[in-house]
């Protein structure tokens, strides 16, 4: 006997509220284990509590029950480095948005986050990493 494994479709669902952190982890955790020509990551996807993420509220695209996704790259000192990471890890955040499509999830990027100054003031510990942007994820 042959077991055949056929590539399925997937289909939008309305997943309930809670589900939206629920795929948003989910992804993060497909996106880490996606390297292409890095040893890891290029960038990381860090999924935001509500109380790191409440001074982002003017930034949020739409209304609706979510939740905010930071988009981050470690620094580099030579420019070309910190172009091609950019590039690539824009790359990795389409993946992202698809990955949460496919689950239902409205996902919209924000190209625009604050700088490193502003999310520390926010709670959020930066370290060496650069924001490349801001993804908000809510029910469809």
């Amino acid at each position: 006997r042959f077991l055949v494994h056929a590539l399925s479709v997937q289909t939008p669902s309305n997943p309930p509220p809670h589900a939206v952190r629920e795929s948003v982890h989910r992804a993060v955790h497909e996106m880490g284990t996606v390297s292409g020509a890095f040893a890891s990551a290029p960038c990381a996807f860090r999924p935001l509590d509500a109380s790191e993420a409440d001074f982002l509220s003017p930034r949020q695209p739409s209304v609706g029950t979510g939740c905010w996704v930071l988009v981050t790259i470690s620094g580099s000192s030579e420019a070309d480095h910190q172009a091609h990471l950019r590039e690539r890890s824009r790359t990795a955040a389409q993946r992202f948005l698809l990955t949460l499509a496919c689950e239902g999830i409205q996902a919209e990027w924000v190209a625009d986050p604050p700088d490193a100054a502003e999310l520390r003031a926010g709670g959020i510990p930066m370290g060496r990493e650069e924001a490349i942007g801001l993804i908000w994820c809510t029910e469809e």
